[in-house]
């Protein structure tokens, strides 16, 4: 995790959402309580994107396929519990009602704190913030740090590398503008196992053929650079005491 994800809490990197769900699970465990970790799916992760990654990996769409929609495996051990059982259940998890307290962010918006209360809270502890403390950083950072990757986006030379690589796209035969829909195409396949799997790596190869003609991941990483190093410049203050050095 950077600065800003230790700052916010949050978690662009899957292992680091594992590692927190961990967590919880241990902290639920010593309260007398099973919690479910999802597993840690091999999609690559936020807006990173790295050609190196889907070259190896593709787009995850086989984790896709052992994934029910909507079924998280909580809501059945919640169902089995009696109803003073899941009382004390989202006790152990979310804190008492006693423990709640009204906060208001640096924004002057109000939210409901259960600070030091309940093992979603307590395991923000390992990120080296507390979760009320990462709601006022939240507060405070998320603007300019979405103003940071619009800006990433919207720059020329990034524009003009999604153009190229989307028309190299067409030409391979795929109506794509962007990675994003390269993945939202690779999942949307609902072929047999076997037929989907080689189509999705067809789907990757092509990409990441694309990707090396028009030097697509060369772009986006100067952009970032440049754009997000600005926002870090801009906040170093703040920052600076969340790195992972400190």
């Amino acid at each position: 995790m950077d600065a800003y994800e230790r700052a916010t809490g949050t978690f662009a990197d899957p292992l680091a959402q594992h590692n927190y769900s961990s967590a919880i699970a241990e902290c639920m465990s010593k309260a007398g309580f099973e919690y479910a970790v999802p597993a840690m799916g091999n999609s690559v992760p936020g807006d990173i994107d790295r050609v190196a990654y889907i070259d190896a990996h593709g787009y995850g769409v086989f984790e896709r396929l052992d994934a029910v929609p909507g079924n998280d495996p909580n809501e059945a051990i919640v169902a089995a519990l009696s109803d003073a059982e899941r009382d004390a259940y989202y006790v152990a998890l979310l804190g008492a009602d006693s423990d709640r307290k009204t906060v208001n962010d640096r924004n002057g918006v109000e939210y409901q704190s259960y600070a030091g209360s309940g093992c979603i809270y307590a395991s923000f502890e390992q990120l080296g913030v507390s979760m009320d403390e990462a709601m006022q950083n939240q507060a405070l950072l998320d603007v300019a740090f979405q103003e940071a990757l619009a800006a990433v986006d919207s720059d020329r030379a990034v524009v003009a590398g999604w153009d190229a690589w989307s028309q190299c796209m067409s030409k391979a035969g795929y109506t794509v503008e962007t990675r994003s829909e390269a993945r939202a195409l690779a999942h949307s396949y609902t072929d047999d196992p076997q037929t989907l799997e080689v189509k999705e790596q067809q789907l990757a190869a092509a990409d990441v053929a694309c990707d090396r003609r028009t030097s697509l991941q060369a772009v986006l990483d100067d952009a970032r650079t440049r754009h997000l190093g600005a926002f870090y410049e801009a906040n170093a203050e703040i920052l600076r005491q969340y790195s992972a050095n400190t």
